[in-house]
């Protein structure tokens, strides 16, 4: 059995020297994984912890030359509400950086009004998720990628 730490990349409590030493202690511990908890733009009223929170793909970046055996993930990145050529690109950078660290564990999100906040059909997610998860599967496996679909290209 393989076990991963979902580091807190949010909170009002959050801070940069904490986020560097849960990563680094998980590492020297023998962890498999350290994860990022992923949201854009939620609204200040929610009364959610995800207030405050430093960007998931960003946060790995940061972790990457920071650790050097744990695999490094967003638990999980709400997929459908982001430009999946973007993510594509940006979750290929790290992990060819990185040496091949990075997972993904993808999701269609919960927060409707989250979505309201990036002009994103909330009841369209579910629909853009599966597209989204197609197109980045084609971006990482040809080499001259072509896609074709309904909802986000």
């Amino acid at each position: 059995m393989k076990f991963g730490v979902c580091i807190p990349n949010y909170g009002k409590t959050m801070t940069v020297e904490g986020f560097r030493t849960v990563a680094l202690e998980a590492e020297k511990l023998g962890y498999q994984s350290v994860w990022t908890t992923d949201h854009v733009l939620m609204a200040t009223q929610s009364g959610t912890p995800y207030e405050r929170i430093l960007d998931s793909i960003t946060s790995l970046a940061y972790l990457a030359p920071l650790t050097s055996t744990v695999k490094l993930g967003v638990s999980s990145l709400i997929t459908a509400m982001r430009n999946p050529v973007v993510v594509a690109k940006q979750l290929a950078t790290i992990d060819n950086l990185s040496g091949g660290r990075v997972m993904l564990a993808t999701s269609v999100g919960w927060n409707e009004r989250e979505f309201t906040n990036l002009g994103v059909n909330f009841h369209d997610r579910g629909k853009r998720l599966d597209e989204s998860i197609r197109l980045i599967r084609t971006l990482w496996s040809t080499e001259r990628p072509s896609f074709e679909g309904k909802r986000i290209l």
